[in-house]
C-alpha cells in the first residue's frame, strides 16, 4: 500500500538527482525511519561496488545467504542515472512486497556509471 509519504515533496524533488539528500529524505521518512540503520550499506571493493538496499528484513540485517530471495538489481539507465541512490525507493517497495508473503529478502544494486569508449 502506497501512503502519501512517499510522494512528500521534499523526498520527490530529489528524484532526478540523486544524492546523500535524497537518501537521507528516503531513510528519515516516517515510513523507514525505525529501520533506517539497517537498509542501504555500501559495498566497496576491488572488483565491483554497489549497495545492499535490504538484507534479510527492513528492521533485522542478517547476512544475505539467509534470505528466502536474494535480488541482484541491475539498474536501467546505467550511463544516464548513474547511482543506485536513484531506485532507492522502489527497492525498499519491492523488499516490502516480498516481506508481506511472509519471505525474507536481501537486495543488491550494482553501481555502475561508466559509458563504453
Amino acid at each position: 500500500m502506497l501512503t502519501t509519504e512517499l510522494f512528500n515533496p521534499a523526498i520527490t524533488r530529489f528524484a532526478s538527482r540523486p544524492s546523500q539528500k535524497y537518501t537521507d529524505a528516503v531513510l528519515s521518512s516516517p515510513r523507514y525511519r525505525s529501520c533506517r540503520e539497517n537498509i542501504y550499506h555500501p559495498v566497496s571493493r576491488s572488483d565491483f561496488s554497489g549497495y545492499w538496499f535490504v538484507q534479510d528484513t527492513l528492521t533485522n540485517r542478517k547476512p544475505p545467504s539467509t534470505s528466502d530471495v536474494t535480488i541482484f538489481y541491475l539498474h536501467g539507465g546505467g550511463y544516464f542515472c548513474s547511482q543506485p541512490a536513484h531506485y532507492l525507493l522502489f527497492s525498499l517497495r519491492l523488499a516490502e512486497a516480498v516481506l508481506d508473503r511472509g519471505l525474507t529478502v536481501s537486495i543488491f544494486a550494482l553501481d555502475y556509471s561508466l559509458a563504453p569508449e
